[in-house]
């Protein structure tokens, strides 16, 4: 088979002819993205959680530590593995 240079010359422009309209719409096409990794979504949730809790916390914290010196604190043990669990499927998605 002979290949004769005016061929060549011909599929080379039609190449180029399709390059620089591949190059053109591709650079309309791209827009700037961003993706929030699973950590991110963890702290954004945590934060939700924190702006969405009552501030009832120190008088809980006070209570329980006057409740821990006069030696009459006690802790559900399946209410403290309930709450873990919860964590544990919280963390999970």
């Amino acid at each position: 088979m002979k290949i004769f240079n005016n061929n060549i010359n011909k599929i080379q422009s039609a190449y180029n002819k399709n390059k620089t309209n591949i190059d053109k719409s591709s650079k309309v096409d791209k827009k700037d993205q961003f993706i929030i990794s699973d950590q991110g979504k963890m702290i954004q949730k945590a934060v939700k959680m924190a702006k969405d809790s009552p501030d009832i916390r120190k008088e809980k914290i006070e209570k329980i530590k006057t409740q821990m010196k006069n030696g009459n604190y006690n802790i559900d043990s399946k209410l403290v593995a309930q709450k873990i669990l919860e964590d544990i499927n919280m963390r999970k998605g």
